[in-house]
């Protein structure tokens, strides 16, 4: 959320631990490079466990 991405966490034992999020057809290219980016952020900063070593 600080990002300005909200995503909802999905936890053990529903499922494996993920982050689940939503897009409609009223966002715009703009607003899906933000979550790319802040997706990108977070891994860079080791906050995504298991994908910290794809960040590179």
């Amino acid at each position: 959320m600080d990002l300005g991405v909200y995503a909802n966490a999905v936890l053990p034992p529903a499922a494996s631990p993920r982050l689940r999020t939503s897009f409609m057809a009223t966002h715009t290219r703009d607003h899906l490079d933000r979550v790319v980016e802040a997706f990108g952020t977070l891994a860079a900063e080791g906050l995504l466990p298991g994908r910290a070593e794809t960040a590179a």
